[in-house]
Protein backbone atom coordinates (compact mmCIF):
# COMPACT_ATOMS: atom_id res chain seq x y z
CA UNK A 1 0.00 0.00 0.00
CA UNK A 2 1.41 3.13 -1.34
CA UNK A 3 1.80 6.12 1.27
CA UNK A 4 -0.24 8.27 -0.95
CA UNK A 5 -3.07 5.48 -0.42
CA UNK A 6 -2.68 5.64 3.11
CA UNK A 7 -2.40 9.62 3.89
CA UNK A 8 -5.67 9.80 1.50
CA UNK A 9 -8.37 7.33 3.73
CA UNK A 10 -6.66 8.76 6.52
CA UNK A 11 -7.39 11.98 5.94
CA UNK A 12 -10.82 11.27 4.55
CA UNK A 13 -11.44 10.02 8.05
CA UNK A 14 -10.85 13.43 9.29
CA UNK A 15 -12.75 15.04 6.91
CA UNK A 16 -15.50 12.75 8.28
CA UNK A 17 -15.07 14.72 11.74
CA UNK A 18 -14.73 18.34 10.35
CA UNK A 19 -18.13 17.45 8.86
CA UNK A 20 -19.47 15.71 11.88
CA UNK A 21 -18.98 18.77 14.07
CA UNK A 22 -21.11 20.99 12.18
CA UNK A 23 -23.96 18.73 11.70
CA UNK A 24 -23.96 18.42 15.59
CA UNK A 25 -24.09 22.13 16.10
CA UNK A 26 -26.81 22.12 13.76
CA UNK A 27 -28.82 19.32 15.07
CA UNK A 28 -28.46 20.92 18.81
CA UNK A 29 -29.07 24.47 17.34
CA UNK A 30 -30.98 24.64 14.33
CA UNK A 31 -31.70 28.38 14.95
CA UNK A 32 -28.17 29.33 15.01
CA UNK A 33 -26.45 27.13 12.30
CA UNK A 34 -27.68 26.66 9.05
CA UNK A 35 -27.36 23.13 7.27
CA UNK A 36 -23.98 22.20 5.50
CA UNK A 37 -25.59 20.96 2.64
CA UNK A 38 -23.04 22.15 -0.06
CA UNK A 39 -20.36 20.58 2.65
CA UNK A 40 -22.72 17.38 2.61
CA UNK A 41 -23.14 17.03 -1.16
CA UNK A 42 -19.01 17.99 -1.54
CA UNK A 43 -17.88 15.20 0.55
CA UNK A 44 -20.12 12.60 -0.85
CA UNK A 45 -18.66 13.21 -4.22
CA UNK A 46 -15.29 13.06 -2.84
CA UNK A 47 -15.76 10.07 -1.86
CA UNK A 48 -17.75 8.75 -4.79
CA UNK A 49 -14.84 9.88 -6.92
CA UNK A 50 -12.16 8.47 -4.57
CA UNK A 51 -13.53 4.89 -4.12
CA UNK A 52 -15.32 4.35 -7.42
CA UNK A 53 -18.45 3.61 -5.20
CA UNK A 54 -21.86 5.48 -5.36
CA UNK A 55 -23.00 7.38 -2.27
CA UNK A 56 -26.95 8.13 -2.93
CA UNK A 57 -28.07 10.25 0.30
CA UNK A 58 -30.51 13.18 0.40
CA UNK A 59 -28.24 15.23 2.34
CA UNK A 60 -31.34 17.08 3.86
CA UNK A 61 -31.85 13.27 5.82
CA UNK A 62 -28.07 12.84 6.86
CA UNK A 63 -27.40 13.16 10.29
CA UNK A 64 -23.91 13.82 12.31
CA UNK A 65 -24.11 9.90 13.02
CA UNK A 66 -24.61 8.84 10.31
CA UNK A 67 -21.82 10.28 8.65
CA UNK A 68 -18.87 7.60 9.74
CA UNK A 69 -21.74 4.90 9.78
CA UNK A 70 -22.72 5.30 6.04
CA UNK A 71 -19.39 5.93 4.34
CA UNK A 72 -17.74 3.12 6.22
CA UNK A 73 -20.15 0.83 5.60
CA UNK A 74 -20.35 1.40 1.38
CA UNK A 75 -16.81 1.02 1.52
CA UNK A 76 -16.26 -1.99 3.77
CA UNK A 77 -17.56 -4.97 1.96
CA UNK A 78 -14.90 -4.10 -0.98
CA UNK A 79 -12.15 -2.29 0.14
CA UNK A 80 -12.01 -3.77 3.90
CA UNK A 81 -8.39 -1.94 4.82
CA UNK A 82 -9.24 1.29 3.57
CA UNK A 83 -12.47 1.43 5.01
CA UNK A 84 -10.63 0.61 8.34
CA UNK A 85 -7.99 2.92 7.93
CA UNK A 86 -11.08 5.68 7.38
CA UNK A 87 -11.76 4.89 10.72
CA UNK A 88 -9.06 5.02 12.49
CA UNK A 89 -8.64 8.16 10.67
CA UNK A 90 -11.81 9.45 11.95
CA UNK A 91 -11.37 8.16 15.60
CA UNK A 92 -7.83 9.39 15.49
CA UNK A 93 -9.20 13.03 14.24
CA UNK A 94 -12.70 12.78 16.61
CA UNK A 95 -9.91 11.93 20.02
CA UNK A 96 -7.77 14.86 19.05
CA UNK A 97 -10.71 17.42 18.58
CA UNK A 98 -12.32 16.27 21.99
CA UNK A 99 -9.20 15.90 23.61
CA UNK A 100 -9.46 19.39 25.02
CA UNK A 101 -12.34 18.91 26.87
CA UNK A 102 -12.05 15.82 28.93
CA UNK A 103 -14.32 13.70 30.38
CA UNK A 104 -16.63 10.35 29.64
CA UNK A 105 -17.02 11.02 25.68
CA UNK A 106 -12.97 11.00 25.60
CA UNK A 107 -12.60 7.95 27.25
CA UNK A 108 -14.90 6.40 25.20
CA UNK A 109 -12.86 7.57 21.70
CA UNK A 110 -9.79 6.05 24.06
CA UNK A 111 -12.06 2.90 23.88
CA UNK A 112 -12.62 3.27 20.39
CA UNK A 113 -9.25 3.49 19.23
CA UNK A 114 -7.71 0.76 21.18
CA UNK A 115 -10.22 -1.55 19.47
CA UNK A 116 -9.43 0.02 15.78
CA UNK A 117 -6.06 -0.06 16.57
CA UNK A 118 -6.29 -3.99 17.37
CA UNK A 119 -7.99 -4.14 13.92
CA UNK A 120 -5.00 -2.61 12.35
CA UNK A 121 -2.73 -5.00 13.86
CA UNK A 122 -4.17 -7.63 12.98
CA UNK A 123 -4.21 -6.61 9.05
CA UNK A 124 -0.46 -5.26 9.71
CA UNK A 125 1.03 -7.56 12.37
CA UNK A 126 3.31 -5.71 14.66
CA UNK A 127 1.93 -2.14 13.92
CA UNK A 128 0.48 -1.53 16.80
CA UNK A 129 3.57 -0.10 18.33
CA UNK A 130 4.59 2.36 16.21
CA UNK A 131 0.86 3.79 16.20
CA UNK A 132 0.62 4.11 20.31
CA UNK A 133 3.99 5.57 19.88
CA UNK A 134 2.39 8.84 17.85
CA UNK A 135 -0.78 8.42 20.10
CA UNK A 136 1.74 8.77 23.22
CA UNK A 137 3.29 11.66 22.01
CA UNK A 138 0.09 13.65 20.95
CA UNK A 139 -1.32 12.53 24.06
CA UNK A 140 1.48 14.10 26.01
CA UNK A 141 0.44 17.67 24.70
CA UNK A 142 -2.17 20.37 24.80
CA UNK A 143 -4.77 20.67 21.96
CA UNK A 144 -3.76 22.80 18.89
CA UNK A 145 -5.57 23.07 15.92
CA UNK A 146 -2.61 23.84 13.65
CA UNK A 147 -0.73 20.45 14.65
CA UNK A 148 -3.78 18.79 13.57
CA UNK A 149 -1.84 18.30 10.25
CA UNK A 150 1.00 17.11 12.01
CA UNK A 151 -0.53 14.08 14.21
CA UNK A 152 -1.79 12.80 10.50
CA UNK A 153 1.33 13.25 9.12
CA UNK A 154 3.21 11.35 11.61
CA UNK A 155 0.31 8.47 11.64
CA UNK A 156 0.95 8.26 8.10
CA UNK A 157 4.60 7.89 8.42
CA UNK A 158 4.26 5.52 10.83
CA UNK A 159 1.92 3.12 8.95
CA UNK A 160 3.93 2.81 6.03
CA UNK A 161 7.30 3.21 7.08
CA UNK A 162 6.23 -0.22 8.72
CA UNK A 163 4.79 -1.79 5.40
CA UNK A 164 8.03 -0.89 4.14
CA UNK A 165 9.79 -2.79 6.85
CA UNK A 166 7.48 -5.84 6.89
CA UNK A 167 6.75 -6.13 3.49
CA UNK A 168 3.58 -8.11 2.23
CA UNK A 169 0.83 -7.82 4.83
CA UNK A 170 -0.73 -10.48 6.34
CA UNK A 171 -4.29 -9.39 4.12
CA UNK A 172 -3.81 -6.01 3.09
CA UNK A 173 -2.81 -6.49 -0.32
CA UNK A 174 -5.01 -9.88 -0.91
CA UNK A 175 -8.55 -9.94 -2.61
CA UNK A 176 -11.47 -9.29 -0.70
CA UNK A 177 -12.54 -13.20 -1.63
CA UNK A 178 -9.85 -13.79 0.04
CA UNK A 179 -9.61 -11.65 2.88
CA UNK A 180 -12.93 -13.26 3.54
CA UNK A 181 -11.54 -16.71 3.70
CA UNK A 182 -8.88 -16.21 5.61
CA UNK A 183 -10.64 -14.54 8.49
CA UNK A 184 -13.62 -17.75 8.68
CA UNK A 185 -10.53 -19.54 10.31
CA UNK A 186 -10.57 -17.60 12.99
CA UNK A 187 -13.41 -18.31 15.35
CA UNK A 188 -13.50 -14.55 16.89
CA UNK A 189 -14.00 -13.28 12.86
CA UNK A 190 -16.69 -15.84 12.67
CA UNK A 191 -19.17 -15.67 15.22
CA UNK A 192 -19.39 -11.87 16.06
CA UNK A 193 -23.18 -11.93 15.58
CA UNK A 194 -25.35 -10.78 17.87
CA UNK A 195 -29.19 -12.05 16.95
CA UNK A 196 -32.05 -9.56 18.14
CA UNK A 197 -35.27 -11.49 19.49
CA UNK A 198 -38.22 -8.69 19.78
CA UNK A 199 -41.91 -8.30 19.46
CA UNK A 200 -42.95 -5.62 16.71
CA UNK A 201 -45.02 -3.85 19.70
CA UNK A 202 -41.51 -3.11 21.47
CA UNK A 203 -39.87 -1.84 18.10
CA UNK A 204 -38.66 1.46 19.47
CA UNK A 205 -36.81 -0.44 22.21
CA UNK A 206 -35.41 -2.24 19.63
CA UNK A 207 -34.28 0.58 17.83
CA UNK A 208 -32.65 1.89 21.12
CA UNK A 209 -30.65 -0.46 20.89
CA UNK A 210 -29.38 -0.45 17.48
CA UNK A 211 -28.29 3.02 18.04
CA UNK A 212 -26.17 2.11 21.54
CA UNK A 213 -24.56 -0.82 19.01
CA UNK A 214 -23.30 1.14 16.35
CA UNK A 215 -20.08 2.05 17.72
CA UNK A 216 -19.03 -1.39 17.77
CA UNK A 217 -20.85 -2.34 14.40
CA UNK A 218 -18.84 0.67 12.65
CA UNK A 219 -15.79 -0.93 14.13
CA UNK A 220 -16.60 -4.50 13.01
CA UNK A 221 -16.97 -5.77 16.32
CA UNK A 222 -19.70 -6.47 16.36
CA UNK A 223 -22.32 -7.80 13.49
CA UNK A 224 -26.27 -6.78 14.37
CA UNK A 225 -28.92 -8.78 12.84
CA UNK A 226 -32.85 -8.52 13.42
CA UNK A 227 -35.76 -9.10 11.07
CA UNK A 228 -35.94 -5.09 10.29
CA UNK A 229 -32.89 -6.46 7.79
CA UNK A 230 -34.89 -8.86 6.08
CA UNK A 231 -35.24 -7.33 1.96
CA UNK A 232 -38.82 -7.50 0.32
CA UNK A 233 -38.84 -11.06 -1.40
CA UNK A 234 -36.25 -12.77 0.82
CA UNK A 235 -36.94 -15.84 2.84
CA UNK A 236 -37.48 -14.99 6.07
CA UNK A 237 -37.74 -18.21 7.49
CA UNK A 238 -34.07 -18.98 5.70
CA UNK A 239 -32.92 -15.74 6.68
CA UNK A 240 -33.85 -15.90 10.28
CA UNK A 241 -32.34 -19.77 10.52
CA UNK A 242 -29.32 -18.36 9.10
CA UNK A 243 -29.11 -15.54 11.58
CA UNK A 244 -29.68 -17.64 14.64
CA UNK A 245 -27.28 -20.36 13.61
CA UNK A 246 -24.27 -17.86 13.12
CA UNK A 247 -24.99 -15.53 16.23
CA UNK A 248 -22.96 -16.21 19.23
CA UNK A 249 -24.92 -13.70 21.49
CA UNK A 250 -28.89 -13.59 21.13
CA UNK A 251 -30.28 -10.34 22.91
CA UNK A 252 -34.48 -10.96 23.89
CA UNK A 253 -35.89 -7.99 24.72
CA UNK A 254 -38.60 -9.81 27.34
CA UNK A 255 -42.29 -7.91 27.68
CA UNK A 256 -45.70 -9.38 27.93
CA UNK A 257 -46.13 -9.02 23.99
CA UNK A 258 -42.66 -10.87 23.78
CA UNK A 259 -43.94 -13.82 25.41
CA UNK A 260 -47.26 -13.82 24.05
CA UNK A 261 -45.97 -14.10 20.45
CA UNK A 262 -46.20 -17.18 18.92
CA UNK A 263 -44.13 -15.96 16.16
CA UNK A 264 -41.13 -15.66 18.66
CA UNK A 265 -42.18 -19.16 20.87
CA UNK A 266 -42.32 -20.86 17.49
CA UNK A 267 -39.48 -19.73 15.02
CA UNK A 268 -37.04 -17.99 17.29
CA UNK A 269 -37.01 -19.19 20.96
CA UNK A 270 -36.65 -23.00 20.12
CA UNK A 271 -33.11 -22.60 18.10
CA UNK A 272 -31.79 -19.82 20.41
CA UNK A 273 -32.62 -22.37 22.98
CA UNK A 274 -30.65 -25.09 21.36
CA UNK A 275 -28.06 -23.55 20.41
CA UNK A 276 -27.22 -22.03 23.79
CA UNK A 277 -27.16 -25.63 25.00
CA UNK A 278 -25.25 -27.04 21.86
CA UNK A 279 -22.92 -24.35 20.72
CA UNK A 280 -22.33 -22.40 24.18
CA UNK A 281 -24.16 -19.62 22.27
CA UNK A 282 -24.68 -16.36 25.14
CA UNK A 283 -28.44 -15.40 25.79
CA UNK A 284 -28.91 -11.78 27.51
CA UNK A 285 -32.45 -10.98 28.24
CA UNK A 286 -33.59 -7.24 29.13
CA UNK A 287 -36.85 -6.51 30.69
CA UNK A 288 -38.10 -3.97 29.20
CA UNK A 289 -41.73 -4.17 31.14
CA UNK A 290 -43.59 -6.10 33.73
CA UNK A 291 -43.94 -9.71 32.51
CA UNK A 292 -44.22 -12.84 33.60
CA UNK A 293 -40.14 -13.66 33.02
CA UNK A 294 -39.54 -15.48 36.05
CA UNK A 295 -42.52 -17.45 35.39
CA UNK A 296 -40.95 -18.62 32.14
CA UNK A 297 -38.27 -21.35 33.17
CA UNK A 298 -36.71 -21.80 29.59
CA UNK A 299 -36.03 -18.07 30.15
CA UNK A 300 -35.29 -17.10 33.71
CA UNK A 301 -32.49 -19.86 33.79
CA UNK A 302 -30.29 -16.60 31.76
CA UNK A 303 -29.46 -14.45 33.74
CA UNK A 304 -31.17 -11.20 32.65
CA UNK A 305 -29.68 -8.01 31.96
CA UNK A 306 -31.81 -5.57 34.30
CA UNK A 307 -33.82 -7.42 37.69
CA UNK A 308 -37.27 -8.07 36.39
CA UNK A 309 -38.23 -5.96 39.39
CA UNK A 310 -36.85 -2.89 37.29
CA UNK A 311 -37.95 -3.57 33.82
CA UNK A 312 -37.19 -0.40 31.45
CA UNK A 313 -40.53 0.76 31.31
CA UNK A 314 -40.16 1.80 35.42
CA UNK A 315 -36.94 3.56 34.93
CA UNK A 316 -36.05 6.98 33.92
CA UNK A 317 -34.33 7.73 30.53
CA UNK A 318 -30.99 7.92 31.96
CA UNK A 319 -31.29 4.81 34.45
CA UNK A 320 -32.70 3.26 30.74
CA UNK A 321 -29.57 4.21 29.00
CA UNK A 322 -27.21 3.22 31.60
CA UNK A 323 -29.15 -0.05 31.20
CA UNK A 324 -28.23 -0.09 27.56
CA UNK A 325 -24.44 0.55 28.26
CA UNK A 326 -24.59 -1.96 30.19
CA UNK A 327 -26.01 -4.47 27.91
CA UNK A 328 -23.53 -3.66 24.83
CA UNK A 329 -20.32 -4.75 27.56
CA UNK A 330 -22.07 -7.77 28.29
CA UNK A 331 -22.25 -8.19 24.61
CA UNK A 332 -18.55 -7.29 24.26
CA UNK A 333 -17.70 -9.61 27.25
CA UNK A 334 -19.34 -12.41 25.53
CA UNK A 335 -17.43 -11.90 22.19
CA UNK A 336 -14.40 -11.59 23.55
CA UNK A 337 -13.71 -7.86 22.57
CA UNK A 338 -10.93 -6.50 24.67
Amino acid sequence: MKYSDIEKHLIFGHNLVSLRFELIAYELKPHEYSYPERKVERLLSEFADRYEIRADSPSSHLKASDIPDKLVSEIGLRQPVAALLMSFGYFIGFWWQTKQHGGEILAELERNNKRVIEDLDFEFPGIKNQITEVIARFRAIEFDEGMTYQLYEQMTEAIAEHIRKVGRTSESDKPITQVGQNRATSESRIRNQVFISYSHKDTKWLERLQIHLKPLERLGLVNRWDDSLIKPGENWREEIKEAIESAKVAVLLISADFLASDFVSTNELPPLLASAQEKGAVILPLIVSPCRFEETKSLSQFQSVNPPSRPLTKMTPNNREEVFVALTRAIENALQIK
